[in-house]
């Protein structure tokens, strides 16, 4: 599923063996291929692994940097992770983008957050192949029905509640 030769010419594959810690720092540990690709401001790096769960795209941005130091640079665009997935992949499967929230980011890039760290540079777009499956009958459960409470009236209506008195001029619907 991932493509021998990018269709964008501009992405270039880091040859194996990958340098001790790339996959980690591009946020992807078990990458089986790392492409960078220059961009007017740095360059983009993607890095491609699969495992039983499906296929791993991370797009990261990084500042003029060789391999062996790398600079985080800014977020990803949509359009640069998006044109990552298409040249670098042969199908196109169903791919969700997982976002985290920007306070975890900005402290773990100023360095001073105490939640779990996480793999790759604060600069890291992860996308992870999902599945759809078809609604089946051991998916759905019968749901109990609620409980309603059935009003019966033991007397009939008044007639007065029924009744369209049209001569009445505080009615605006008259």
């Amino acid at each position: 599923m991932m493509r021998d030769t990018p269709l964008d010419v501009a992405w270039i594959r880091i040859d194996d063996p990958l340098p001790v810690g790339l996959g980690v720092a591009l946020g992807l540990p078990h990458a089986s291929r790392v492409y960078r690709k220059l961009a007017s401001d740095g360059q983009l790096w993607a890095a491609l692994g699969q495992d039983d769960h499906g296929l791993q795209l991370t797009v990261t941005h990084t500042h003029d940097s060789s391999v062996e130091h790398i600079v985080p640079g800014r977020l990803p665009t949509l359009v640069e992770v998006i044109g990552a997935r298409v040249a670098l992949l042969d199908t196109l499967p169903l791919m969700v983008l997982l976002l985290e929230p920007i306070e975890h980011r900005l402290l773990k890039r100023w360095g001073v957050s105490d939640l779990a760290s996480t793999v790759g540079l604060p600069t890291t777009m992860v996308c992870v192949q999902t599945q759809i499956e078809d609604v089946t009958d051991d998916l759905v459960t019968e749901a109990p029905a609620p409980a309603v409470e059935a009003r019966v009236f033991a007397e009939p209506l008044p007639e007065h509640t029924l009744d369209d008195d049209d001569d009445d001029p505080s009615d605006p619907y008259a």
